[in-house]
């Protein structure tokens, strides 16, 4: 089963790159999805113990559940992540 163990950042706005460290994540050739909630991230590199990937344009700002699922379907345990939108953030 695949498992997270560390995300960084745990939020996300458009454009933004984060590293999902874990294990079981599946085969290089056999990349899965990185979802938060429904929405799907885009895959920037997948190996057994690290994904990278890039959060996608939203207009759903929330806190959600980011999970690994597999090319088997079979997804990972759900990790606190938050989409912001980027007009609210600090410069």
């Amino acid at each position: 089963m695949p498992k997270i163990y560390k995300i960084s950042p745990d939020w996300g706005i458009q454009g933004q790159i984060i590293r999902i460290e874990g294990v079981n994540f599946g085969l290089t050739f056999k990349k899965g999805i990185v979802v938060v909630g429904r929405e799907e991230m885009t895959i920037k590199f997948w190996n057994e113990k690290l994904v990278v990937a890039e959060q996608q344009v939203s207009g759903n700002y929330r806190r959600d559940k980011l999970r690994v699922i597999r090319s088997d379907n079979i997804p990972s345990n759900g990790v606190p992540f938050e989409v912001r939108d980027p007009n609210m953030i600090n410069n």
